[in-house]
Parts: structure tokens; C-alpha cells; sequence
């Protein structure tokens, strides 16, 4: 099942679910 996470972003003043695990500067990029 593919992580969710609420209210991460938002996107002309609306909050909006991102998809997948949080990434972080360092980290190896997920496949796609």
C-alpha cells in the first residue's frame, strides 16, 4: 500500500496529500 501523508504541501492555499515516503536530501532516489 503506498504511504500517504496529509497536509505536507500546499497547493494554491490548499492542503494536499503527497504520495510515497518522505525524502530527504542525502537519500537515494526511489524507482520509479
Amino acid at each position: 500500500m503506498t504511504q500517504q501523508r496529509a497536509d505536507v504541501a500546499v497547493f494554491k492555499g490548499n492542503p494536499v496529500t503527497l504520495l510515497g515516503p518522505d525524502v530527504a536530501v542525502g537519500d537515494q532516489a526511489p524507482e520509479f
